[in-house]
């Protein structure tokens, strides 16, 4: 089984995110605080994190920053254009494409 998770401020996201995306091979935990998602990358870090890029008290790529280069950072926005200079795996645009990120799950489970 692998951990991916997820930040965003948004509840509502993260519940439609963990319940979609939960497999017998994938555990999905998610966070609405960067700081408590950064400690959980530090004291178990995830095979990847899907991160928002405009939270309450903070960026997602200032969130990446803090965290283990080993895990997998991906952005997720509902902005237009992407004004991180993070270099994130992917960019993936809100709404969610379900098909692409499930494609991007079933890669990580593979590795």
């Amino acid at each position: 089984m692998i951990d991916i998770y997820y930040l965003d401020d948004e509840p509502v996201l993260c519940f439609i995110f963990k319940e979609s995306f939960t497999t017998k091979e994938i555990k999905i935990t998610t966070f609405t605080s960067a700081a408590e998602a950064v400690a959980a990358c530090k004291d178990k870090p995830p095979k990847a994190i899907f991160i928002d890029m405009r939270l309450e008290d903070t960026t997602g790529d200032k969130v990446a920053e803090q965290l283990n280069d080993n895990i997998k950072k991906y952005l997720v926005t509902g902005d237009m254009i992407n004004a991180s200079n993070y270099p994130f795996l992917d960019v993936l645009s809100k709404p969610f494409d379900m098909a692409y990120i499930k494609t991007i799950l079933d890669d990580l489970n593979i590795e």
